[in-house]
């Protein structure tokens, strides 16, 4: 693997390299002086060194090469809404983030990256490799850049909680379970574990109030399930991670009964 040096990065782009509002001064210069800037202009070629190195533990996260993380964000910056981003670094950290998943997931189901982001142009059934032994492995919280761990994503917990909402959750029970789906499955390696240990956890089952079947649907629309080890459904958490909407969701229709399935009888209202 080819690492950066960031050393050898000039001080000064270096500086607005650091934050935000610096990397939107130089995405508009290079917006403004056109495609070539990004072939000729010294900065641009630090900017690319930068972003190698920032994206290389998210990277090395999802099994990557930290060139793919770059070219990823290659694209995500030359977005307009990226330019006009609150954050810029943050929507180039999802958009990264995003294609690794489906990197991953593509090799994995021997597919095209923008086949493994839609649910309706995956296979039915897992192509299984010579000495594959694991199920897809994931981590919904990519590994900072500093370290730590970052945030959810936003997406991540609004479209599964409103669609919880909308069948009769509260808006704060809603955001609360999905959030804590959200950090328990983070520490574990395979979507098998996160399942089998999500259907253990009878302490957060009865503080929604489910029965042990209503949970299993919930622990289905939020994470997915297994009919076979050949045959995986993934869940919202998963499918947003990869880039699905909230429209890709409700058209599915088997996800949306295990979202109707995981309402306590008392919540579940007609909508």
């Amino acid at each position: 693997m080819v690492h950066t040096k960031v050393h050898s990065i000039h001080p000064e782009h270096l500086n607005l390299f650091s934050n935000s509002e610096g990397l939107r001064t130089v995405l508009n210069l290079l917006h403004t002086i056109g495609p070539d800037s990004w072939r000729v202009l010294p900065i641009a070629r630090d900017l690319m060194i930068f972003t190698a190195h920032r994206f290389r533990p998210v990277a090395l996260s999802w099994g990557r090469d930290q060139w793919e993380a770059a070219s990823a964000a290659f694209l995500a910056m030359r977005e307009n809404s990226v330019r006009s981003a609150e954050d810029p670094w943050a929507a180039i950290t999802r958009a990264v983030q995003r294609a690794m998943i489906a990197e991953a997931e593509g090799e994995r189901s021997l597919l095209s990256t923008d086949k493994a982001r839609r649910p309706e142009k995956r296979p039915d059934a897992k192509p299984i490799r010579a000495g594959e032994y694991e199920e897809f492995i994931f981590d919904v919280l990519a590994p900072a850049l500093d370290g730590t761990t970052e945030a959810v994503p936003d997406l991540v917990v609004q479209i599964p909680a409103s669609m919880l909402i909308a069948v009769g959750w509260s808006v704060p029970e809603a955001l609360s379970v999905v959030e804590y789906v959200c950090h328990r499955i983070a520490d574990l390696g395979s979507h098998a574990s996160a399942i089998d240990t999500l259907r253990r956890d009878h302490s957060m089952r009865v503080r929604c109030d489910l029965t042990t079947k209503q949970w299993g649907h919930l622990i289905g629309f939020l994470v997915g399930n297994r009919r076979n080890p050949e045959d995986v459904l993934f869940g919202a958490i998963i499918r947003v991670l990869t880039g699905d909407t909230l429209d890709d969701l409700l058209s599915d229709a088997e996800l949306c009964e295990r979202l109707i399935n995981s309402a306590p009888t008392h919540r579940l209202r007609s909508v």
